[in-house]
């Protein structure tokens, strides 16, 4: 177990981006994701207030947008270090789509990081 009160970089506020095109021979304009977050580490029970800015400038609809959490697991032992990825779907925020060449604004949408059920370690 770690204490994040100890491990400062987790507080800083965290932004990332990403884009994608349509097509192959003709690739449209991108679709366009920045999301920002107030820090970077949360625990279960906890409320992270998810910030974001869809650019839509393909000429695709889109049909829905949907928030859930990866998890990041390491595992270490005295001889190895093992990092995994996993999509859990523990809950999900589903919010409307929406046209081609539009944007969308999120401020502060609410995604409630599910408490974990005792265990037994």
């Amino acid at each position: 177990l770690h204490d994040l009160n100890k491990l400062p970089d987790l507080w800083k506020p965290e932004q990332f981006s990403k884009s994608k095109t349509f097509g192959f021979l003709a690739q449209s304009l991108p679709l366009s994701v920045e999301v920002f977050l107030p820090k970077r580490g949360y625990v279960p029970g906890e409320i992270i207030p998810i910030s974001a800015k869809i650019i839509n400038d393909s000429d695709k609809a889109i049909k829905r947008c949907e928030i859930w959490i990866q998890q990041d697991v390491t595992f270490t032992t005295p001889t190895t270090w093992i990092r995994e990825w996993t999509e859990e779907h523990f809950s999900r925020v589903k919010r409307p789509g929406f046209s081609a060449r539009t944007q969308l604004v999120w401020n502060s949408i609410p995604y409630y990081v599910p408490a974990l059920p005792p265990t037994d370690l």
